[in-house]
């Protein structure tokens, strides 16, 4: 029934596709914000649904609509700017990649390392390297 009612022209056809686009922007915005602000808790697709009142569907729609990206991939790239952020500002006597990886949510550092250095054309350690040579 829902699928016809938003897929056929009828009288309230502009209203409910005015409700159906109201519904992400408010869910968006606060998922980008528990995101935010909680970087390191173990967020799911289902969590962030459930914690902003909408389905995971109308979540990831709203996601690809007004961000242009997945909600695991938004949290993923929060995680991997926190992660640079750290070691760009850690001293490597002190501390490891690997540690600022589990810090920051990365399990399998070998998938971590690949992920950073696609998003940031340089290997995590290069990274934390030129840190040490800043702070040392």
């Amino acid at each position: 029934m829902t699928t016809f009612l938003v897929s056929h022209r009828h009288n309230y056809w502009d209203v409910l596709q005015e409700s159906v686009d109201l519904v992400p922007s408010r869910a968006i915005r606060e998922a980008t914000r528990l995101i935010e602000s909680r970087p390191d808790h173990q967020h799911s697709v289902a969590s962030l649904a459930h914690a902003v009142g909408v389905s995971v569907r109308v979540l990831e729609r709203g996601f690809r609509r007004y961000l242009d990206i997945t909600p695991h991939n938004y949290l993923r790239d929060v995680r991997l700017r926190r992660a640079r952020q750290d070691l760009e500002v850690s001293v490597p006597d002190a501390v490891t990649v690997a540690e600022v990886a589990r810090r920051h949510g990365f399990f399998h550092f070998g998938r971590f390392a690949a992920t950073y250095r696609d998003r940031f054309d340089e290997a995590p350690s290069d990274t934390l390297r030129r840190a040490g040579e800043l702070f040392g």
